[in-house]
């Protein structure tokens, strides 16, 4: 039983030294499935804002196209809806009505200058008509065109914060993987230093059963054994690098 034992120790020795074992309790093993996780998770709530916003995006720069390359061709298709407000005629025939009071009372009723006054009432009437129409029509495109700037910035940002995850992601991944390993070499090289002094210990105990006297050469392999555990074996040996 003596001698099995010494054998064992040796064989667990050797199996220190030249074995290579992953450290079950390596915490970067434990924290890479979560990791793995989160381009996937946190997905679903930018997509959708990057998407929008890719698509707001082409809009306004075709929009600013329009405006940049034919601002008149912009200007002239909004002047193609314009209708007469609800209350143009009212404002027409009130004015129409004082200027013919007016010309009557000063005995110019039906003269060449009451008529040319009656026609610059009613064109500057309708002008004014149709600039407010324009500047309404204006207004609303301006409202338009922010409201997609808007959007294609919100996909921006949306967009930004989805590569900001992603890159934290694995630089996180990259810093486990090296700590990881690193955890992974201690690990070894503690189970090198162990087994030597396991080496050492079985045949101590091999000595003292077949060399030594009254067991002398056991004693001698058990403190060898402790004391060489105490030695970075495999950083000595260079199996630490």
């Amino acid at each position: 039983m003596a001698v099995a034992g010494a054998v064992g120790q040796i064989g667990k020795g050797l199996s220190g030294l030249f074995g290579k074992k992953k450290n079950k309790n390596n915490p970067a093993d434990a924290s890479k499935p979560y990791l793995d996780q989160v381009p996937g998770a946190t997905k679903p709530y930018y997509q959708p804002y990057i998407d929008e916003g890719r698509n707001a995006s082409g809009n306004v720069n075709r929009e600013y196209g329009r405006m940049t390359d034919n601002p008149q061709d912009v200007y002239d298709q909004m002047g193609k809806g314009y209708k007469e407000s609800p209350g143009y005629q009212t404002r027409l025939q009130a004015g129409l009505q004082a200027a013919q009071n007016a010309s009557a009372a000063g005995g110019m009723l039906g003269t060449p200058q009451y008529q040319q006054q009656s026609a610059q009432i009613a064109n500057d009437m309708s002008s004014k008509d149709y600039e407010d129409y324009m500047n309404h029509m204006m207004d609303i495109y301006g409202q338009g065109v922010q409201g997609q700037q808007g959007t294609a910035n919100q996909g921006y940002d949306a967009s930004k914060g989805y590569a900001d995850i992603l890159g934290n992601n694995l630089n996180d991944q990259a810093t486990n993987a090296y700590e990881g390993q690193k955890n992974t070499n201690e690990y070894n090289n503690q189970r090198k230093n162990q087994g030597w002094g396991d080496m050492f210990s079985g045949l101590g105990g091999l000595s003292g059963l077949f060399g030594g006297s009254q067991g002398g050469g056991g004693d001698f392999g058990k403190s060898a054994g402790k004391s060489m555990q105490g030695i970075n074996w495999g950083s000595f040996f260079g199996g630490g690098r």
